[in-house]
This record gives structure tokens, C-alpha cells and sequence, in this order.
């Protein structure tokens, strides 16, 4: 049975919602028990909405929703005040990242994808963006801007995005925009057939 293109990115989709969750989890609970919260916090989100956003653009947000909601989630089952205030700042932060969107129609994927500096730059704004509308959200419900602050104690996640940035970056596919992906593999695919067929060699026809 052949996978179809909208299977293949509901499975990959999933997929990475999946991880989101394991290391978001992961990463609050270790953070919760060995890391004071007020001077540091971790969070895979950025590092996987980056990989996301260049593999499957707008389709991001969804996960950005997600790693907001799971984040808040996870602190307020560990102990901490967490109520709606704080799940608006977490979630509309992670919304904010989608301008970084905007990049792909500016510069283009392939160029972000193909040069390290503009890679890393990405995984850099999607952090700061996500700072940003936190900041915002704090402004909002009056508790002044914090976005030196936000900048400061998280940054141990835009290390984590940066390293996965790096990293995917180096492996066939992963961090490319998957239509482009599928398109090359399916043209190698194709030359590699034509080129096993040229190469075979003419057997003569037996004469009678």
C-alpha cells in the first residue's frame, strides 16, 4: 500500500508531537527537581518548532500550541502556581513564533536550510520570538515587561535549539522543507532506474 503525500506528514506531524511531549515532559520534571525555576527554565519547543516550521511551514503551529499547553501543564502537576494567566503567556508565546514564517518568503528555505549562520539565526528567532510574546502577554496582565528576563532564564532551550538545529541539519532530510525533500529523493530515484537501464547491456537477437 503506498503512502500517500497527506499520510506521510500526518505521520511525520504526530511524530514529532509525540517527542515534543516525551522531552517536554522530560525536561520540566529535571528542571522542576534540579534547576531553580526562578533562575533557569528548560524547554524543548523551540528546538522542535524550528525542525517543524522548515519541514512542514504553518503546520508548525500546531505544535507550537501543543509544546505551550504541555509546558504549563507539567509545572503546575509538579507543584508550581501555574493557572490561566500562565498558560496564556506560555501558549501565545509559542504562537508568536510563527512569524518567523515570514523568513521562508523573505530569504527562501532552501538558502535558510543550506547555510549554517542563517540555520542557527532561525533557531535564534524562533526563541526570541517566542520571548517576545510572552512579554507581551505579561505586559497585558499588568505583571510589567519581562523580556530581558524571559531571555535570560531560558536560555539554556536556545542552546538545545540550536544544537538540533545543527545537528538535523547535517542528516539527509531532516531539516528541509519535505516537499522539496520528497521531490529529490523521487528524482534520484528516477535517474538511478534510468541509469540501471542504460547501463544493462544489449544481448544480440539469436538468428535463426
Amino acid at each position: 500500500m503506498q503512502l500517500t503525500f497527506k499520510k506521510y506528514r500526518t505521520i511525520d506531524l504526530v511524530l514529532f508531537a509525540v517527542l515534543l511531549c516525551i522531552f517536554e515532559i522530560v525536561c520540566v520534571v529535571v528542571a522542576n527537581k534540579w534547576i531553580d525555576a526562578g533562575l533557569f527554565t528548560v524547554s524543548i519547543t523551540y528546538a522542535i518548532l524550528a525542525i517543524v516550521y522548515m519541514r512542514w511551514s504553518a503546520f508548525g503551529i500546531i505544535h507550537a500550541i501543543l509544546g505551550g499547553f504541555v509546558y504549563a501543564l507539567v509545572y503546575r502537576l509538579c507543584g508550581s502556581d501555574v493557572g490561566v494567566k500562565e498558560y496564556a503567556m506560555y501558549i501565545v508565546g509559542n504562537l508568536f513564533t510563527a512569524i518567523s514564517l515570514v523568513l521562508f518568503k523573505i530569504i527562501g528555505k532552501q538558502k535558510i536550510r543550506d547555510n549554517t549562520l542563517l540555520s542557527l539565526l532561525f533557531a535564534i528567532i524562533v526563541y526570541i520570538l517566542a520571548q517576545v510574546g510572552r512579554a507581551v502577554v505579561a505586559l497585558i496582565y499588568q505583571k510589567g515587561f519581562l523580556l530581558l528576563s524571559f531571555i535570560s532564564s531560558d536560555v539554556v532551550s536556545l542552546l538545545f535549539a540550536c544544537l538540533a538545529v545543527f545537528i538535523t541539519r547535517r542528516l539527509d532530510g531532516m531539516f528541509e522543507d519535505q516537499k522539496n525533500y520528497l521531490f529529490r529523493q523521487e528524482k534520484a530515484r528516477k535517474e538511478q532506474n534510468s541509469d540501471g537501464y542504460e547501463g544493462r547491456p544489449i544481448e544480440p537477437k539469436n538468428k535463426k
